[in-house]
C-alpha cells in the first residue's frame, strides 16, 4: 500500500478540512506514522462549504466576500448538497486564488494534520448541486466580475484544481534544510 484516499466520512458533518475526531483521535499523529512508513493520505476537499459559522472556512470566505452570488450579484448563492444548506467558493474571485492556496500551508496548521504526505482530491468542481437543475448550478448564478455560470460552467473547476495543487506544491517552500529534514524556520511566504 502506497496510499490510502478517504471520501467524505473523514469530515465532521462535511465540512471539509475539519477531521471526525470519533473517527480519526489524532490526525497529526496519524500523518506522522504514515510517513514514518512512507505513506500518503488522501483526503476529498469539495468546492462547496457547509453553511455555518462553525466552519472556518465558510466563516472566512463570506467574511472575505468570496462566495458564487445569484443572479442578482450581491446575494451569496446556496443550494443543497452533501453538506446540507451550502454556498460555493468563486474561484474567478482574485481575493480567492492566495486565500485558498494558503489553506495548505504546513506553518498555517489551519487544515488539521496537514503534512507532506497528505494531498487533496477535489470532486464536485462542476459545480455539483443536488438541489440545482441538472444536479448542477443554475446557469444565471454569477461569478467575479459578472460571469453567468452558463458562460464558465467548468473552469471554475479547473482554477479549483490549479490552486488546490499549486498550494500543496507551495506548502513546503523554505522548509526543508540542507539535510531534506522538515523545519519551519526559515519559511517564507507563498
Amino acid at each position: 500500500m502506497d496510499v490510502i484516499w478517504l471520501d467524505i466520512e473523514y469530515s465532521l458533518d462535511h465540512m471539509y478540512g475539519v477531521w471526525d475526531k470519533k473517527a480519526f483521535i489524532d490526525p497529526a499523529g496519524m500523518m506522522r506514522a504514515l510517513d514514518a512508513r512512507g505513506r500518503k493520505l488522501v483526503i476529498i476537499i469539495d468546492p462547496h462549504l457547509k453553511k455555518t459559522d462553525q466552519y472556518y472556512l465558510y466563516k472566512e470566505a463570506k467574511s472575505q466576500d468570496l462566495l458564487v452570488k445569484t443572479a442578482d450579484g450581491r446575494t451569496n448563492y446556496e443550494g443543497e448538497c452533501w453538506s446540507g444548506q451550502a454556498s460555493w467558493i468563486d474561484f474567478f474571485q482574485p481575493r480567492t486564488w492566495q486565500w485558498w492556496i494558503d489553506q495548505f500551508r504546513l506553518t498555517k496548521q489551519r487544515l488539521e494534520g496537514n503534512a507532506r504526505n497528505l494531498f487533496v482530491w477535489n470532486d464536485m468542481s462542476e459545480p455539483a448541486i443536488f438541489s440545482g437543475p441538472e444536479v448542477s448550478s443554475p446557469k444565471d448564478v454569477r461569478h467575479f466580475p459578472g460571469w453567468e455560470n452558463r458562460d464558465i460552467h467548468n473552469i471554475n473547476g479547473v482554477i479549483l484544481h490549479n490552486l488546490t495543487a499549486t498550494g500543496l506544491t507551495r506548502r513546503e517552500l523554505g522548509t526543508r534544510d540542507a539535510a531534506g529534514q522538515a523545519g519551519v524556520s526559515a519559511v517564507r511566504s507563498c
